[in-house]
């Protein structure tokens, strides 16, 4: 439960000009959105703290739900042999192993005008938030998403992500009822601070509980 002097700020409309986050990709994402941020000891720490807080005020059943991890490479690369033997987690690997801990992940491929696009997404435990979000930080093209287990559907989102657009992904999570969470950070102010976009009633939940708790 959140017990440190958290600042909130939210939106009813993430899609348009807003004060919590004016991301290209989330124009015509017609979401609410809360953000929190807090200063912590350890910045990557702080994401995954203000996470799992934002899961306990929504109330949900933690064991009907999984968290997923979605990345993608911001730009678009040579169509190489090596590339394409890679794919995106053994290229974003952060050590030797190539995230071979990881053990519930996806790569995926697409031909761009005679470029690649890679990206991928994993089933995460407690243990692999934690660390995905140590190795990735704020700084990767990447989300997480809390979902019941029953709305998700492996097939159509592999079909979406193999169309290549950031948006529909994070739209498919949106429409199943999910929970996505971005991670914000600034060079200046070393803070954390997480975004949540969801349906009105997990966010007004939320923001209400957040209110009672008197956390900012």
């Amino acid at each position: 439960m959140i017990t440190r002097n958290v600042r909130m700020r939210s939106t009813d409309d993430i899609g348009i000009e807003n004060d919590v986050c004016n991301f290209k990709f989330l124009r015509d994402v017609h979401y609410p959105s809360v953000s929190f941020e807090a200063l912590f000891l350890n910045r990557e720490e702080g994401f995954y703290e203000l996470i799992q807080n934002i899961i306990s005020l929504s109330d949900t059943e933690q064991s009907q739900y999984i968290m997923i991890c979605y990345s993608e490479l911001d730009t678009l690369i040579p169509n190489t042999k090596l590339n394409r033997y890679k794919g995106f987690w053994k290229l974003q690997s952060s050590d030797e192993n190539g995230f071979d801990w990881l053990k519930n992940k996806h790569d995926f491929l697409s031909e761009i005008d005679g470029r690649i696009k890679l990206s991928g997404y994993a089933l995460a435990s407690d243990y692999d938030l934690k660390k995905i979000i140590s190795c990735f930080s704020y700084k990767k093209m990447s989300f997480y998403t809390y979902l019941n287990k029953k709305n998700f559907n492996e097939k159509i989102l592999s079909n979406i992500i193999n169309l290549g657009d950031y948006k529909d992904v994070i739209m498919y999570f949106l429409k199943c009822e999910g929970l996505v969470f971005f991670l914000l950070g600034d060079e200046d102010y070393k803070s954390s601070e997480v975004v949540v976009i969801s349906n009105n009633s997990s966010l007004k939940e939320i923001r209400q509980k957040a209110k009672i708790l008197c956390c900012c």
